[in-house]
């Protein structure tokens, strides 16, 4: 089995040879809290021991006494959904998929390298390694609630993250984006670990 982190890159499912992928719609999926999805290896004969009234052979049947799973993909899922949650990732994963899965990764990869290389001549240090990472920087700060409160104040908004500033560039972000980043960064340089 094996377990890896948050991506925001192109998946293909049957070349990774798993047996499951799960992921949520939030952030990279332009979506918000309360749906996730989960992707099964059609060869797969698990049945899960905890699901909703939507994985029964017959939704309506009601019977807890005689709980039949059905045999597709079904049986993984729960009881009623969020609606809510599913209209915002529909438009989320509508809108990705306007601008292209590849042209979305390739932008924020560019960006991200580009970051990578700023934060380094400001003599700064990343916490995020090098390769096989996901798609937010990660820099280290003495002070890391200050940072983020400094680079607000530039109207620079980002967060963080055990005691490191998170930037998460996406494709509605420019270069414009991030040369204002990293100057309120260097700004603030006395914040950098």
């Amino acid at each position: 089995m094996r377990i890896n982190q948050a991506v925001h890159y192109p998946i293909n499912f049957d070349e990774l040879g798993a047996d499951f992928l799960v992921g949520g719609v939030l952030k990279y999926f332009l979506s918000m809290p309360g749906l996730g999805f989960l992707l099964v290896n059609i060869n797969s004969k698990i049945i899960p021991t905890m699901t909703g009234w939507f994985a029964a052979r017959d939704i309506f049947e009601m019977d807890i006494y005689k709980y039949e799973p059905t045999w597709d993909a079904r049986r993984f899922e729960g009881g009623t959904p969020p609606v809510p949650s599913l209209y915002a990732a529909k438009a989320g994963v509508e809108l990705l998929l306007k601008v292209g899965i590849d042209n979305s990764y390739n932008h924020s990869l560019n960006l991200h390298n580009y970051l990578r290389a700023g934060v380094k001549k400001l003599g700064g240090k990343l916490a995020t390694p090098e390769h096989d990472h996901g798609a937010m920087l990660a820099v280290k700060c003495t002070d890391d609630h200050e940072m983020v409160a400094k680079l607000a104040e530039e109207k620079v908004v980002v967060s963080c993250r055990d005691n490191n500033l998170r930037i998460s560039p996406h494709f509605y972000n420019n270069y414009e984006d991030m040369d204002r980043c990293l100057a309120a960064i260097a700004k603030n340089k006395n914040l950098l670990a």
